[in-house]
């Protein structure tokens, strides 16, 4: 398969890449695989650094993905980090006619790489597409499988017990996305027993996934505002999870998202039941307009103002009142309640919070997320308002219930 780019023929190539670290900063690596969809061929490549960060490791995965193609080619970059799509794709114009510094005039974090990526994109015609975890690529099986040297690959409580380490001091573990939420906790609940020293991860650093899609779209799709949904699914095919959707009753706006642009397949998926249909490659920044105008759709419009007990959230005016009072709001204090105000009742995990604070074109740490909840809370936390924390593993916007008059003694 080509793709024709003016009069010339470019080959076409996607390009999976992962990274992590153990801690932030702290031991990492990264990894990338190389298809050429046209001939079948693969190619895998990983290496890693012993002081490095999470952001430091997905950018170099995509780096020496780039710089290992000889040829100018038509690139889908595939990547689970909201940093580097959004920073390729919409921060780093604004980076380089500011002189490498944010809109806040603050130097840009990891400088030397970004220009690193921006001289190997030049040399390609790149699409960018961010995907939650790498959910739906069997190719990735974790980043704890792409670190070399030293790093044991740990599947189950049994591979704990098996596990032959030598030197136990500074031992470390990072957790995959292929587990399950239950299989990651036995497995560092082992870890920490045989190891009482070993260091990890915070838990919402645990991913879930599953492999059954009919019993995921049935436990996902009463808490979730829009079903984005891609056609190349393993094991069921997308229309058959759209179709089994529509056929319980669930009205929820559904996005296809596929390769496969003809017309009768685009027909097809709409009248299964889709309310909206993207080919891929797409813009990112196309994809986030689509999603807000089928959540605006879902709702019949959506309110302007959004009332959460005596709290008053003015989505037009980006003002928020407790009891007809103003309350002054940073723009992130603002971002995190607009989030929280979504998903009333709803866990929201700190990885949800950084990607959605992301657009700032700057790094959010989670201990960042930590102080302006805090903050947050400061402020709003009155007449029956409660940001509860769930330990480990993020914050849940209660539902609101007005306190109880004391009966006079």
């Amino acid at each position: 398969m080509t793709v024709s780019e003016g009069t010339v023929q470019l080959p076409f190539v996607q390009l999976f890449t992962d990274g992590a670290c153990s801690g932030n900063p702290g031991p990492g690596g990264w990894g990338c695989i190389l298809r050429h969809p046209a001939s079948g061929k693969e190619s895998e490549f990983s290496g890693g650094e012993l002081l490095t960060t999470n952001n430091r490791m997905e950018l170099q995965a995509v780096i020496e993905g780039l710089n290992r193609l000889r040829a100018r080619s038509r690139v889908e970059v595939v990547t689970d980090s909201s940093y580097v799509a959004k920073g390729s794709s919409e921060w780093l114009p604004g980076w380089k006619r500011n002189g490498w510094k944010t809109a806040d005039k603050k130097p840009v974090k990891n400088t030397d790489l970004w220009q690193r990526l921006d001289t190997a994109v030049a040399r390609h015609a790149v699409h960018w597409h961010w995907v939650k975890g790498h959910a739906g690529h069997p190719e990735v099986i974790g980043t704890l499988g792409q670190i070399p040297d030293k790093f044991h690959l740990v599947s189950s409580v049994d591979d704990v017990e098996k596990l032959h380490v030598e030197n136990t001091v500074n031992l470390s573990y990072v957790t995959q996305t292929t587990l399950s939420v239950d299989e990651c906790r036995d497995i560092v609940g082992a870890l920490h027993k045989r190891f009482p020293n070993i260091k990890g991860p915070h838990q919402e650093d645990i991913c879930y996934a599953t492999t059954n899609r009919q019993e995921a779209v049935g436990v996902l799709a009463p808490q979730a505002d829009v079903v984005i949904l891609d056609l190349g699914l393993p094991k069921m095919h997308g229309l058959e999870v759209l179709k089994r959707l529509r056929a319980r009753g669930n009205s929820m706006p559904v996005l296809i998202l596929t390769a496969a642009d003809s017309v009768e397949e685009r027909v097809k998926g709409l009248d299964y039941g889709a309310d909206d249909y993207m080919a891929k490659p797409f813009a990112l920044s196309e994809l986030e307009a689509r999603v807000r105008a089928l959540t605006r759709r879902g709702t019949g419009g959506g309110p302007t103002v959004v009332k959460h007990g005596p709290l008053q959230f003015d989505q037009v005016g980006r003002v928020v009142y407790i009891d007809e009072k103003m309350l002054e709001l940073s723009a992130r204090e603002l971002g995190l309640l607009e989030v929280l105000l979504k998903r009333v009742g709803r866990l929201v995990s700190k990885d949800q919070l950084v990607d959605h604070l992301c657009e700032w074109g700057e790094e959010v740490s989670n201990n960042a997320i930590e102080v302006y909840v805090h903050r947050l809370r400061k402020k709003i936390e009155v007449g029956g308002i409660r940001i509860a924390t769930i330990r480990g593993l993020g914050y849940c916007l209660e539902k609101f219930q007005a306190p109880m008059n004391k009966d006079p003694a």
